[in-house]
């Protein structure tokens, strides 16, 4: 069962930055070179990007800072959900260039259907990333035989302290999905942050807290649910030893959507666990073959 979003992956310095950083950055400077990226007379950057780029504030010794983290999940009347995220980080220290590699992971069931990122060097210059230089590869799990899972990032330029790195990645979810996080707090500051649902007319939500009070949503329309937050404070494990895992400690809100009345509490769990039985049982038991073959290699004894 796939209850997390799949935009988790949507942003490499939330989860293994660095390691993610080092192998697609690497591997897309080897491929591309290190000159002349992305780089257009006048590329057209979103207003929203631009809009974000210019926030200030005192972060103190932050390697980089999230001006802006704006996800909205749009669910459709058959149950299929399209989330479209948008981030903008600003790059303070040399240290904060791992969070300038936007990466999305996507697979057969969690469609990517556009992925674009914008830089602004610190010297004022603007850059469109460019179909050519995303780099693909798929993803390894330990002893998994076989995993279709994928991910698309990129090593935009102007990455460099001063520099702002802007992204937006739309995906559509399965009709089995039906629970999403919003990771409101990351590993470095946030200055602006919201997560909007806009669900069919008759729908239900209902959101879990997780490390913090939880918040009650505006609602622009009917069925629209919007929660924001400003100036989230990030946690910085990287000098940390023997740390806990980042995502046990940091605050989320986990939004489950259904079409009909949703439980909550242990009911909530009880439900989770029910669906889960139908979808797994079928598989953990063999046909009618099986026993009458057993049977006829064996003696009654064998059988207790």
């Amino acid at each position: 069962m796939r209850t997390r979003s799949p935009g988790r992956k949507m942003w490499c310095a939330q989860i293994g930055a660095k390691a993610v950083a080092r192998r697609f950055c690497g591997a897309m400077l080897v491929v591309f070179g290190c000159s002349g990226l992305a780089r257009a007379s006048n590329p057209q950057i979103p207003d929203w990007a631009i809009n974000a780029s210019t926030g200030k504030g005192d972060w103190g010794d932050a390697k980089a800072v999230v001006l802006l983290q704006d996800t909205l999940l749009t669910v459709q009347p058959d149950g299929k959900a399209v989330e479209r995220v948008r981030m903008v980080v600003k790059i303070l220290r040399p240290e904060g260039r791992d969070y300038a590699t936007p990466a999305i992971g996507f697979s057969k069931d969690n469609k990517l259907l556009s992925f674009h990122v914008w830089s602004i060097g610190p010297d004022g210059h603007h850059y469109a990333m460019k179909d050519s230089e995303y780099l693909e590869a798929g993803t390894s799990d330990s002893g998994i035989l076989y995993n279709d899972e994928r991910v698309k990032a990129a090593s935009p330029p102007g990455a460099d302290p001063g520099g702002v790195i802007a992204w937006e990645a739309t995906q559509q979810f399965p009709t089995y999905l039906s629970e999403v996080n919003w990771q409101f707090q990351n590993s470095v500051p946030t200055v602006e942050t919201s997560f909007e649902i806009d669900l069919p007319p008759g729908w239900h939500q209902y959101p879990v807290w997780f490390r913090h009070d939880a918040l009650a949503p505006t609602q622009a329309t009917p069925n629209c649910f919007r929660w924001e937050m400003d100036n989230v404070k990030g946690i910085d494990l990287s000098e940390v030893q023997l740390h806990p895992a980042w995502a046990a400690i940091a605050g989320r809100m986990s939004v489950h959507f259904s079409a009909n009345p949703i439980p909550e509490g242990s009911a909530l769990w009880e439900k989770i666990g029910t669906w889960y039985q139908g979808l797994a049982a079928p598989e953990s038991e063999g046909g009618a073959d099986i026993p009458v073959e057993a049977r006829s290699v064996a003696v009654d004894s064998d059988f207790m």
